[in-house]
Protein backbone atom coordinates (compact mmCIF):
# COMPACT_ATOMS: atom_id res chain seq x y z
CA UNK A 1 0.00 0.00 0.00
CA UNK A 2 1.34 3.43 -0.92
CA UNK A 3 1.89 5.68 2.06
CA UNK A 4 0.43 9.14 1.62
CA UNK A 5 0.84 12.16 3.85
CA UNK A 6 -2.14 14.27 2.95
CA UNK A 7 -0.65 17.57 3.94
CA UNK A 8 2.88 18.93 3.69
CA UNK A 9 5.27 20.42 4.27
CA UNK A 10 7.23 17.82 6.17
CA UNK A 11 10.83 16.88 6.92
CA UNK A 12 12.56 14.34 4.66
CA UNK A 13 13.35 12.29 7.76
CA UNK A 14 9.62 11.87 8.39
CA UNK A 15 9.12 9.90 5.17
CA UNK A 16 9.09 6.13 5.11
CA UNK A 17 12.00 4.27 3.49
CA UNK A 18 9.62 3.12 0.76
CA UNK A 19 8.74 6.71 -0.10
CA UNK A 20 12.40 7.75 -0.06
CA UNK A 21 13.23 4.92 -2.45
CA UNK A 22 10.53 6.07 -4.84
CA UNK A 23 11.47 9.74 -4.65
CA UNK A 24 15.13 8.92 -5.44
CA UNK A 25 14.36 6.15 -7.95
CA UNK A 26 16.25 3.67 -5.75
CA UNK A 27 19.11 6.05 -5.05
CA UNK A 28 19.70 7.22 -8.62
CA UNK A 29 18.64 10.80 -7.83
CA UNK A 30 20.56 12.61 -5.06
CA UNK A 31 18.72 14.49 -2.33
CA UNK A 32 19.63 17.83 -0.80
CA UNK A 33 17.67 19.41 2.02
CA UNK A 34 15.91 22.72 1.45
CA UNK A 35 12.78 22.63 3.57
CA UNK A 36 10.29 25.39 2.82
CA UNK A 37 7.20 25.79 4.95
CA UNK A 38 4.89 27.41 2.46
CA UNK A 39 1.61 25.66 3.09
CA UNK A 40 -0.73 27.89 1.10
CA UNK A 41 -3.81 25.68 1.34
CA UNK A 42 -7.02 27.68 1.47
CA UNK A 43 -5.24 31.03 1.28
CA UNK A 44 -6.48 33.87 -0.88
CA UNK A 45 -4.64 34.37 -4.16
CA UNK A 46 -2.92 37.58 -5.26
CA UNK A 47 -5.06 40.32 -6.86
CA UNK A 48 -4.43 41.09 -10.54
CA UNK A 49 -5.79 44.63 -11.09
CA UNK A 50 -7.11 45.52 -14.54
CA UNK A 51 -4.71 48.43 -15.00
CA UNK A 52 -1.70 46.26 -14.19
CA UNK A 53 -2.78 43.61 -16.68
CA UNK A 54 -3.44 46.17 -19.42
CA UNK A 55 -0.02 47.70 -18.79
CA UNK A 56 1.52 44.23 -19.06
CA UNK A 57 -0.24 43.52 -22.36
CA UNK A 58 1.06 46.81 -23.76
CA UNK A 59 4.58 46.02 -22.63
CA UNK A 60 4.42 42.51 -24.10
CA UNK A 61 3.11 43.87 -27.41
CA UNK A 62 6.21 46.09 -27.48
CA UNK A 63 8.37 43.07 -26.55
CA UNK A 64 9.68 44.61 -23.37
CA UNK A 65 11.22 42.60 -20.54
CA UNK A 66 8.10 42.89 -18.30
CA UNK A 67 10.06 44.13 -15.31
CA UNK A 68 7.72 44.38 -12.34
CA UNK A 69 5.33 41.84 -13.89
CA UNK A 70 7.44 38.78 -14.56
CA UNK A 71 8.27 36.26 -11.85
CA UNK A 72 11.67 35.26 -13.25
CA UNK A 73 14.54 36.83 -15.18
CA UNK A 74 14.07 38.72 -18.44
CA UNK A 75 15.43 35.83 -20.48
CA UNK A 76 12.38 33.72 -19.63
CA UNK A 77 10.22 36.43 -21.23
CA UNK A 78 12.32 36.82 -24.36
CA UNK A 79 12.49 33.05 -24.81
CA UNK A 80 8.70 32.94 -24.56
CA UNK A 81 8.38 35.63 -27.23
CA UNK A 82 10.50 33.48 -29.56
CA UNK A 83 8.38 30.41 -28.84
CA UNK A 84 5.13 32.27 -29.50
CA UNK A 85 6.54 33.69 -32.74
CA UNK A 86 7.16 30.18 -34.04
CA UNK A 87 4.10 28.54 -32.47
CA UNK A 88 1.35 31.19 -32.66
CA UNK A 89 -1.25 31.54 -29.95
CA UNK A 90 -3.54 33.88 -31.94
CA UNK A 91 -7.24 32.94 -31.86
CA UNK A 92 -6.53 30.05 -29.50
CA UNK A 93 -7.95 29.12 -26.11
CA UNK A 94 -5.07 28.97 -23.64
CA UNK A 95 -4.62 27.56 -20.15
CA UNK A 96 -1.76 28.65 -17.87
CA UNK A 97 -0.91 26.18 -15.11
CA UNK A 98 0.59 27.63 -11.94
CA UNK A 99 0.86 31.42 -11.90
CA UNK A 100 1.57 33.99 -9.19
CA UNK A 101 2.00 36.93 -11.54
CA UNK A 102 0.28 37.33 -14.93
CA UNK A 103 3.43 37.56 -17.06
CA UNK A 104 2.59 34.52 -19.20
CA UNK A 105 -1.03 35.62 -19.46
CA UNK A 106 -0.21 39.11 -20.75
CA UNK A 107 2.18 37.63 -23.33
CA UNK A 108 -0.54 35.32 -24.65
CA UNK A 109 -3.10 38.13 -24.81
CA UNK A 110 -0.63 40.48 -26.50
CA UNK A 111 0.02 37.77 -29.11
CA UNK A 112 -3.70 37.42 -29.83
CA UNK A 113 -5.01 34.58 -27.65
CA UNK A 114 -8.80 34.26 -27.77
CA UNK A 115 -9.10 33.37 -24.08
CA UNK A 116 -6.80 32.70 -21.12
CA UNK A 117 -7.58 30.52 -18.11
CA UNK A 118 -5.19 30.45 -15.15
CA UNK A 119 -5.10 27.47 -12.77
CA UNK A 120 -3.45 27.49 -9.35
CA UNK A 121 -3.87 25.89 -5.93
CA UNK A 122 -4.71 29.37 -4.69
CA UNK A 123 -5.97 31.12 -7.81
CA UNK A 124 -5.25 34.82 -8.17
CA UNK A 125 -8.15 37.24 -8.22
CA UNK A 126 -8.23 38.63 -11.74
CA UNK A 127 -10.10 41.89 -12.18
CA UNK A 128 -9.45 41.74 -15.92
CA UNK A 129 -12.33 39.92 -17.57
CA UNK A 130 -10.21 38.36 -20.34
CA UNK A 131 -8.36 36.24 -17.76
CA UNK A 132 -10.39 33.55 -15.98
CA UNK A 133 -8.86 32.11 -12.82
CA UNK A 134 -9.80 28.83 -11.17
CA UNK A 135 -8.55 26.59 -8.34
CA UNK A 136 -7.05 23.16 -9.03
CA UNK A 137 -9.91 21.15 -7.50
CA UNK A 138 -12.60 23.04 -9.43
CA UNK A 139 -10.53 22.88 -12.61
CA UNK A 140 -10.18 19.10 -12.42
CA UNK A 141 -13.97 18.77 -12.42
CA UNK A 142 -14.40 20.83 -15.58
CA UNK A 143 -15.03 19.26 -18.95
CA UNK A 144 -13.19 21.62 -21.22
CA UNK A 145 -10.24 21.47 -23.62
CA UNK A 146 -7.74 24.01 -24.89
CA UNK A 147 -5.59 24.67 -27.92
CA UNK A 148 -2.44 25.43 -25.93
CA UNK A 149 -1.20 24.98 -22.35
CA UNK A 150 1.71 26.79 -20.72
CA UNK A 151 3.44 26.09 -17.43
CA UNK A 152 6.67 27.57 -16.10
CA UNK A 153 8.32 26.56 -12.84
CA UNK A 154 5.30 24.73 -11.49
CA UNK A 155 5.43 20.99 -12.14
CA UNK A 156 8.72 20.49 -10.31
CA UNK A 157 6.88 21.13 -7.02
CA UNK A 158 4.03 18.65 -7.42
CA UNK A 159 4.03 15.89 -4.84
CA UNK A 160 6.62 17.46 -2.53
CA UNK A 161 4.11 18.94 -0.10
CA UNK A 162 5.72 22.38 -0.18
CA UNK A 163 2.39 24.06 -0.84
CA UNK A 164 0.29 21.79 1.32
CA UNK A 165 -0.29 19.26 -1.46
CA UNK A 166 -0.21 15.50 -0.92
CA UNK A 167 3.19 13.82 -0.63
CA UNK A 168 3.51 11.71 -3.77
CA UNK A 169 6.76 10.56 -5.45
CA UNK A 170 4.94 10.48 -8.79
CA UNK A 171 2.95 13.68 -8.29
CA UNK A 172 4.72 15.50 -11.11
CA UNK A 173 4.48 12.55 -13.51
CA UNK A 174 0.78 12.05 -12.84
CA UNK A 175 0.04 15.74 -13.27
CA UNK A 176 1.99 15.89 -16.52
CA UNK A 177 0.24 12.82 -17.92
CA UNK A 178 -3.16 14.31 -17.06
CA UNK A 179 -2.47 17.36 -19.20
CA UNK A 180 -2.68 15.26 -22.35
CA UNK A 181 -6.47 15.25 -21.97
CA UNK A 182 -6.56 19.05 -21.61
CA UNK A 183 -5.58 19.68 -25.20
CA UNK A 184 -7.50 19.57 -28.45
CA UNK A 185 -6.09 17.47 -31.31
CA UNK A 186 -2.78 18.97 -32.36
CA UNK A 187 -2.62 21.02 -29.16
CA UNK A 188 0.73 22.22 -27.84
CA UNK A 189 2.17 22.39 -24.35
CA UNK A 190 4.88 24.99 -23.63
CA UNK A 191 6.67 23.71 -20.54
CA UNK A 192 9.38 25.21 -18.37
CA UNK A 193 11.01 23.15 -15.61
CA UNK A 194 14.53 23.28 -14.11
CA UNK A 195 16.90 21.22 -16.26
CA UNK A 196 20.36 19.97 -15.39
CA UNK A 197 21.73 16.97 -13.54
CA UNK A 198 18.87 15.05 -11.93
CA UNK A 199 18.36 16.11 -8.31
CA UNK A 200 15.74 16.49 -5.60
CA UNK A 201 15.92 19.50 -3.28
CA UNK A 202 13.50 18.47 -0.54
CA UNK A 203 10.96 20.00 -0.44
CA UNK A 204 11.71 22.97 -2.70
CA UNK A 205 11.79 21.43 -6.18
CA UNK A 206 13.13 18.81 -8.56
CA UNK A 207 15.72 19.22 -11.30
CA UNK A 208 15.08 17.21 -14.46
CA UNK A 209 17.98 15.62 -16.29
CA UNK A 210 18.63 12.55 -18.39
CA UNK A 211 16.81 10.28 -15.95
CA UNK A 212 13.57 11.99 -14.95
CA UNK A 213 12.94 14.35 -17.85
CA UNK A 214 12.19 11.45 -20.27
CA UNK A 215 9.79 10.11 -17.63
CA UNK A 216 8.08 13.50 -17.38
CA UNK A 217 7.61 13.78 -21.15
CA UNK A 218 6.83 10.11 -21.82
CA UNK A 219 3.39 10.81 -23.28
CA UNK A 220 4.55 13.78 -25.35
CA UNK A 221 6.46 14.45 -28.54
CA UNK A 222 9.20 17.06 -28.12
CA UNK A 223 9.06 19.55 -30.99
CA UNK A 224 11.37 22.36 -29.94
CA UNK A 225 13.30 24.06 -27.16
CA UNK A 226 13.86 27.75 -26.45
CA UNK A 227 16.63 28.88 -24.11
CA UNK A 228 19.08 31.45 -25.36
CA UNK A 229 22.57 29.96 -25.63
CA UNK A 230 21.53 26.37 -24.93
CA UNK A 231 20.64 23.27 -26.91
CA UNK A 232 18.41 20.46 -25.63
CA UNK A 233 21.41 18.19 -25.14
CA UNK A 234 23.47 20.78 -23.32
CA UNK A 235 20.78 21.80 -20.84
CA UNK A 236 20.14 18.19 -19.82
CA UNK A 237 23.87 17.64 -19.26
CA UNK A 238 24.57 20.59 -16.93
CA UNK A 239 26.42 19.83 -13.72
CA UNK A 240 26.33 21.81 -10.45
CA UNK A 241 23.77 24.22 -11.85
CA UNK A 242 20.50 24.26 -13.74
CA UNK A 243 18.68 26.33 -16.33
CA UNK A 244 15.06 26.75 -17.33
CA UNK A 245 13.82 27.30 -20.85
CA UNK A 246 10.65 26.53 -22.80
CA UNK A 247 10.03 23.04 -24.19
CA UNK A 248 7.41 22.79 -26.94
CA UNK A 249 5.51 19.50 -26.68
CA UNK A 250 2.68 17.96 -28.68
CA UNK A 251 0.21 15.46 -27.26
Amino acid sequence: MTETILEGPTEWSALSEELKERFTLSGRIPVSHWLLRENTANKVGNPWPTQAVLYGILQAARRRDLEGIRSYDARSVYDLYKALDKYPVAYKDVVVIGSLRPWIEVCCLAFGARSVTTVDYNPPISEYEEIRTVGVEAFEKEIRTYDMALSYSSLEHDGLGRYGDAIDPDGDLKRMASYVDLLNPGGLFLLGVPNGQDALFWNAHRIYGKIRFPMLTEKWRILDFFLDGFTRKRVLSLKDTYEQGWWVLRK
